[in-house]
């Protein structure tokens, strides 16, 4: 529904006594639709009504729910999930941390940069050597 739309159950008002200058006199409404506005009004009243009860009794079995299973928590879980947390954590206090796998990259890096110098060097003398070796004709 948009903002100019109106809904479709809305009864309108036609003011028919109002600015007329007549004073309430308490014999009955001026405007005769008033009743059926009421009315309207009481049925969304008493539907509101059992929306709430609905509303409230379902708190209630939520609240006992909520209870019953905080009491069941603190009695028979929590020791168990206590033992657990404490067991991962002594695992967790084994395993290597983040700077321990940290200086070992580092440690590789260097030992590959090391190892890739010496296999530079070695092909380095291989082909000098066979140079020298087809100089001198031998090979």
């Amino acid at each position: 529904m948009t903002g100019r739309e109106r809904p479709s159950n809305l009864i309108s008002f036609t003011p028919s006594s109002a600015g007329s200058g007549l004073p309430p006199s308490g014999r009955g409404p001026h405007d005769p639709f008033m009743e059926a506005r009421v009315s309207v009004l009481e049925a969304g009243f008493a539907d509101l009504k059992a929306s709430l009860g609905r509303i409230e009794a379902g708190q209630v079995v939520q609240g006992q729910e909520l209870a019953a299973f905080r009491r069941d928590l603190k009695e028979n879980d929590l020791p168990g999930i206590r033992t657990q947390l404490a067991a991962l954590d002594g695992k967790l206090q084994e395993k290597p941390s983040s700077k321990d796998f940290m200086a070992l990259a580092t440690s590789m890096n260097a030992t590959l940069m090391k190892a890739f110098s010496l296999a530079v060097a070695l092909v380095a003398v291989l082909v000098a050597a066979a140079w020298w070796l087809r100089q001198q004709g031998i090979f």
